[in-house]
């Protein structure tokens, strides 16, 4: 089922290059496993799979007449209930640095297959926050400026008083925070300075190579998502599944029944 809105280009098996091959993998796993697993935890099932993203060219305008493409992936299995804050967490526009390999997977690796998203309203909520969030830094900016003008001018005659110091404070933590929301957003949309996002103008599907450990402890399941691409723990994606009903159940739903 094709996305509404977007050109698609033909869908292939393209993988992001594994940094461990053939007995390695199991070894990996099975140290990263050991690392992050309390004591009182049972491994009681691995399995390696192809995690699929969403490869997004994102059309962006520029100070020069030529409109720049960005390029960045988001993950295809959980994107679609993804609230705002969690979908920040679902881009790797780092993994498409590493070589892609259009290979078939092995008979012990999971597919992946991707529930159908409207990827255009989902970019474009983003796209609609970043502008929001420009806007609001700006008006905040001049509201910080303005402050610290009439406490230097106060401070001449009168000791700044607490109230006008907490307000300050209020200011400038919200500062704080809208800058770190749009440098979050140009991170996952892979923006360099200057560039503005339009629109989505293709997208395929990419693999990432994982690994998920499940674990026990008494009754209790959570699982460890291990990127095969770094032979790290994908730490946002294990915390997510671990601490949203929503995204646990979507990984349990693709894997097998465990024995």
């Amino acid at each position: 089922m094709e996305e509404k809105g977007l050109s698609r280009v033909e869908e292939s098996m393209l993988t992001v290059s594994p940094r461990f091959t053939g007995s390695h993998v199991e070894t990996a796993i099975a140290n990263v496993a050991k690392r992050v697993k309390h004591r009182n935890e049972t491994i009681v099932a691995s399995w390696r799979m192809r995690m699929p993203y969403h490869r997004l060219q994102i059309r962006c305008d520029t100070n020069t007449s030529t409109p720049h493409i960005a390029v960045t992936a988001l993950n295809a299995l959980f994107c679609g209930i993804a609230t705002e804050r969690e979908l920040m967490q679902l881009f790797r526009p780092k993994h498409l640095e590493k070589p892609l390999e259009n290979t078939e997977p092995e008979a012990n690796e999971i597919v992946c297959r991707h529930p159908a998203v409207d990827l255009d309203q989902i970019v474009s909520r983003l796209l609609s926050r970043r502008a929001e969030t420009q806007i609001e830094l700006a008006e905040t900016k001049q509201q910080l400026s303005k402050r610290y003008r009439n406490m230097q001018w106060r401070y001449l005659l009168l000791p700044t008083s607490t109230r006008s110091m907490e307000k300050e404070k209020q200011v400038s933590s919200k500062f704080a925070e809208l800058q770190s929301t749009l440098l979050s957003i140009d991170i996952c949309l892979n923006l360099a300075r200057g560039h503005v996002p339009q629109r989505v103008e293709a997208h395929d599907i990419v693999y990432i190579p994982m690994a998920v450990v499940q674990l026990k402890q008494k009754d209790l399941t959570h699982y460890l998502l291990i990127d095969l691409a770094t032979g790290k723990e994908d730490f946002a994606l294990t915390k997510l599944c671990e601490t949203v009903g929503k995204f646990k159940s979507e990984l349990a739903r693709v894997l097998p029944r465990s024995p």
